[in-house]
């Protein structure tokens, strides 16, 4: 490839989409309510691209751009090279227009980053010449290496008629430095999440995750962690442009006691005053964690819960118990941490009663949110190769989404029907509880707190009614 010379004009774009698309991190899906948030991907890009280049950001999602009007923008603005997002759950729509993106800008690089690509991403590539590349691993400089025409790993390049993979390192508790990335491109996005004010910045402090869950595409893809010095570094600059409320979207924020505690600490020497939120596990915080992540302005922590069954939670490698999930999430009420749970319903070995008993596990953990998935194939997993063998899915199979615009598979003993109507009745039965329902009311604090509130419940029973 003919290096772009310093300066050239990138564009880090997020495609246009029928849907609320979710795309960034290898793990794309629809948005069950109103939340958007920075994609991931593209936020980690921008500050080591624009060390060598011109960047600019195009979110059509969040901008509401439809085909034509993306075209045109990025017509006007004339890129040598665009860095767009992909998904398994939006492929089918992506594909035509990047082929209809291709013909109007003929000589601009397609470089494509997402879960799309993540396994068998040379056969896409050789399927769809119009995509020159794709990032394997957007925490590394590899796609800045590509641009300048030298030998970049973690990727999968074109070169004339020959699709060339590069293998992925996938590295274990291993240190990288991360440019400050060019937040303030993204800032003024329509960004939301029910539980964390606007706006927000999204800030990622590691990169994939150090735990084995099987049907995780994060177990897949190595841990690399940021030393404090360099998170802290960020967080400055995002206090410098007035923002107050940070999502940390680490698939497990700081997942070693160490490295929490240091980054909390150093958060508070700073003097950061920052409301956040971000993901954690149940056997990764306790008290003094959790008080320490509390005095450093965590006010809401959301926990892959997954299922009820202790079978299943076994089998799929979760590593902790029934009674450690109700244990933490007693302990974070009780320290005025609120809560957010997440649950999987259609795993292979998923029958009516253990849909039951997550529904039920749900109801009793009394958490702020609760976000029941349909377990989905992601590429690479074990999940997935046990799926294949059991003749549950296709080999081939690309489209998936855990929201539920479509189930990418049934279980041993469930339909897709019957996953549809067990997820319904869950969401039914977790939000309208009584109790619950008078609780959120106590806890409006304005106007535009029950507006938010009101929106993103219409939007979830919405989504419901129409899917």
């Amino acid at each position: 490839m003919t290096p772009l010379p310093n300066g050239s004009r990138i564009v880090l774009l997020n495609p246009p989409g029928r849907l609320l698309y979710v795309r960034d991190y290898y793990c794309s899906k629809t948005s069950k309510t109103n939340y958007l948030f920075a994609p991931c991907d593209l936020l980690m890009l921008s500050g080591r691209l624009a060390q060598d280049f011109t960047v600019s950001f195009v979110d059509c999602i969040a901008d509401g751009l439809e085909e034509n009007r993306c075209v045109a923008e990025l017509a006007a603005i004339g890129p040598r090279a665009i860095v767009f997002l992909a998904g398994a759950v939006s492929w089918e729509t992506d594909a035509p227009f990047l082929r209809n993106l291709r013909s109007c800008l003929p000589d601009t690089l397609l470089i494509g980053t997402g879960d799309i690509f993540l396994e068998g991403g040379e056969s896409v590539l050789a399927e769809h010449p119009f995509v020159d590349a794709a990032i394997l691993n957007f925490s590394t400089d590899d796609v800045v290496k590509y641009l300048k025409g030298e030998t970049a790993e973690n990727m999968v390049v074109r070169d004339g008629e020959e699709v060339i993979s590069r293998p992925i390192r996938r590295g274990r508790y291993e240190s990288f430095s991360l440019p400050i990335p060019k937040h303030e491109m993204f800032m003024k996005r329509a960004y939301r999440l029910p539980f964390l004010g606007r706006p927000f910045a999204t800030v990622l402090t590691d990169f994939g995750c150090p735990f084995k869950c099987s049907f995780c595409v994060m177990s897949t893809v190595g841990y690399r962690y940021r030393p404090v010095e360099n998170v802290v570094e960020e967080l400055s600059f995002i206090r410098s442009l007035g923002l107050k409320n940070i999502f940390f979207i680490d698939q497990t924020f700081r997942s070693r006691k160490t490295d929490n505690i240091q980054l909390c600490d150093a958060m508070l020497k700073e003097g950061f005053t920052f409301q956040w939120i971000c993901y954690s596990r149940v056997d990764v915080v306790d008290e003094e964690v959790l008080l320490k992540m509390k005095e450093a302005g965590c006010h809401t922590i959301m926990f892959g819960v997954e299922s009820g069954s202790p079978d299943i939670l076994s089998a799929y490698g979760k590593g902790y118990t029934i009674e450690q999930i109700r244990r933490t999430f007693s302990l974070c009420r009780r320290l005025g941490v609120r809560t957010v749970a997440t649950f999987i319903i259609g795993l292979p070995e998923d029958t009516e009663q253990s849909c039951l008993e997550t529904i039920e596990l749900a109801c009793s953990l009394d958490c702020d949110y609760a976000s029941f998935n349909f377990a989905v194939p992601r590429a690479g997993t074990p999940l997935r190769k046990k799926a294949v063998d059991a003749g549950l899915i296709g080999s081939d199979i690309t489209s998936m989404d855990q929201s539920g615009s479509f189930i990418a598979m049934p279980t041993h003993n469930l339909s897709r029907e019957r996953l549809e109507h067990l997820r319904r009745r869950a969401i039914r039965r977790y939000y309208l509880r009584p109790g619950y329902l008078l609780r959120r009311l106590r806890e409006i604090t304005s106007p535009q707190d029950l507006a938010e509130k009101v929106y993103a419940g219409v939007s979830l029973f919405r989504n419901l009614r129409t899917r």
